[in-house]
């Protein structure tokens, strides 16, 4: 009997929508409260995470990664510019899939009020722009990275 009444409130238009971009909204919100950037240091819970590149120690250069948890723990609290500098990626991720978990969100009100013809292209125009939105993301910190270890820019922080 329970199962049903799972079932009934899965398959309700929207509901998996909704509840994703909850989910994902609620994680970064806990990510933000348990996690800080302080005086150079990533903290889990108020602890210090110590943790060595292993690209950089191999190769002798950053890899594209170096910077990134603190690009998104900064982000996450709201220093933009520190967490551009710090790694542009972890602020275009952060921003991407806040913008996601909010789209998701709305699509669960449009989604009950449009047209199947009309959902179709919301859902269309969902996945262009995620991807184009991932592409840029995926180049921009590629550029960055390439900036750096040709000596074009610094790493600050490293």
């Amino acid at each position: 009997m329970r199962f049903d009444v799972v079932n009934k409130t899965a398959a309700r238009p929207g509901f998996t929508s909704v509840a994703f971009g909850m989910v994902l909204l609620g994680l970064l919100a806990v990510t933000r409260a348990v996690a800080r950037f302080y005086d150079g240091q990533v903290s889990l819970f108020g602890h210090p995470i110590h943790w060595d590149c292993w690209f950089r120690q191999r190769f002798g250069v950053p890899c594209p990664a170096c910077g990134m948890t603190r690009s998104v723990i900064l982000t996450l609290s709201g220093h933009f510019s520190k967490a551009a500098e710090m790694n542009v990626a972890g602020l275009l991720g952060i921003t991407g899939l806040t913008l996601f978990g909010f789209v998701l969100i709305l699509f669960f009100f449009v989604q009950r009020r449009a047209t199947n013809q009309r959902m179709i292209a919301w859902e269309t125009q969902i996945r262009v722009w995620t991807v184009a939105y991932g592409v840029a993301t995926v180049m921009i910190w590629a550029a960055q990275w390439l900036l750096r270890i040709s000596g074009h820019a610094a790493y600050p922080g490293l």
